[in-house]
C-alpha cells in the first residue's frame, strides 16, 4: 500500500523505484522488478545509477538470465568500482555460470574494498574453496564465518557448506 501511494505521488523518481523494485524482487515478482529498475534508470537526476544496475543484476540472476545479470554487474562496477553489492552480485553470477575462479576473484575484490561488509563474500569463498582444490582453506574460512556471526542464517549456510563438503 505504501508503494502504491508513493508511485501515485511520483512514480518516475528513481529513489522510489529502486525501493519498489527491490521489494518486488524480494517477493519473487522478478519480471516486474526488472521493469521497475529499468524505469529507474531513466531518472537522469538520480545520484547512484550503479545501485540500480547492481539491483538489476541480482534480479536478472534470480530470473535465470545470466548474461544480463553479468553485464549489469560489470557495468555497475565500471561506474562505481567500490560498490560492494555489485561485486557480490558479480560473484554470485560467476558461480551460477560455473566459473569458480571468476567468482572467487569477485569475492576477493569485495573483501579488499569492503572488509566491514564482506561476511557474505567470505562465506561464498569458503563454500567454493571447501568443494574445490583448497578444502582446508575453505573449512577455515567457513569456521571463521560461523564464529563471527553465530546464530544467523549465514552461520547456518556456512555449516551446510561444511557438511556438504564432508568437513
Amino acid at each position: 500500500e505504501s508503494f502504491a501511494v508513493a508511485m501515485q505521488l511520483n512514480g518516475e523518481e528513481a529513489e522510489i523505484l529502486v525501493n519498489y523494485g527491490a521489494f518486488l524482487v524480494r517477493i519473487g515478482r522478478l519480471e516486474e522488478g526488472i521493469e521497475v529498475f529499468n524505469r529507474a534508470l531513466k531518472d537522469l537526476d538520480y545520484r547512484n545509477p550503479s545501485l540500480i544496475l547492481s539491483n538489476l543484476s541480482f534480479a536478472y540472476l534470480r530470473a535465470g538470465k545470466l548474461t544480463e545479470a553479468h553485464d549489469h554487474a560489470r557495468e555497475a562496477i565500471r561506474r562505481t568500482p567500490t560498490l560492494c553489492e555489485a561485486w557480490f552480485h558479480l560473484g554470485l553470477v560467476e558461480e551460477a555460470r560455473g566459473d569458480a575462479d571468476a567468482a572467487l576473484a569477485a569475492y576477493s575484490e569485495l573483501v579488499r574494498a569492503c572488509p566491514g561488509e564482506s561476511v557474505g563474500a567470505r562465506l561464498r569463498t569458503g563454500c567454493l574453496q571447501a568443494k574445490g582444490p583448497l578444502p582446508q582453506r575453505g573449512e577455515d574460512t567457513l569456521r571463521e564465518v560461523v564464529a563471527e556471526v553465530p546464530n544467523t542464517s549465514l552461520a547456518d549456510e556456512a555449516r551446510d557448506c561444511l557438511r556438504s563438503a564432508g568437513l
